[in-house]
C-alpha cells in the first residue's frame, strides 16, 4: 500500500496497518507508533497549538480523552517513565523552543 516506513521494519507503512502490524487510532495515515511524541493535539507536528493539549493532559486526563479521543494521551509522556506529571514540562518545551 504505501512505500514510507516509518518504523523500519521493511514493511510500508500502509501495509503495516492493513496487516494489523501498525494501528492508526486516529486515521491520519501514520502509524501510531510513528507519531510525533509531544503532538497532542494530533495535527503531525509538535508546536504552540499542543501547549494547551499538553496542559489538559497533565492535569485533567479524563478531560483530553474526551476533547482528544483519536489521539493518544501517551505522548504526553515525554521523559518516557510511563507517568504524565510535572517531569514531562521540561522535555515538551525544549520540543517547543529547542
Amino acid at each position: 500500500m504505501g512505500d514510507f516506513d516509518c518504523n523500519g521494519n521493511g514493511v510500508g507503512d500502509g501495509d503495516d496497518m492493513v496487516g494489523g502490524v501498525s494501528s492508526d487510532l486516529n486515521g491520519n495515515g501514520i502509524p501510531d507508533e510513528c507519531e510525533p511524541i509531544g503532538d497532542l493535539n494530533c495535527d503531525g507536528v509538535v508546536n504552540a497549538f499542543d501547549i494547551e493539549a499538553f496542559l489538559v493532559a497533565l492535569f485533567d486526563p479524563d478531560n483530553y480523552a474526551a476533547q482528544f479521543p483519536d489521539c493518544d494521551i501517551n505522548n504526553a509522556d515525554l521523559n518516557g517513565d510511563g507517568s504524565i506529571d510535572a517531569f514531562d514540562i521540561e522535555p515538551f518545551l525544549d520540543l517547543l523552543f529547542g
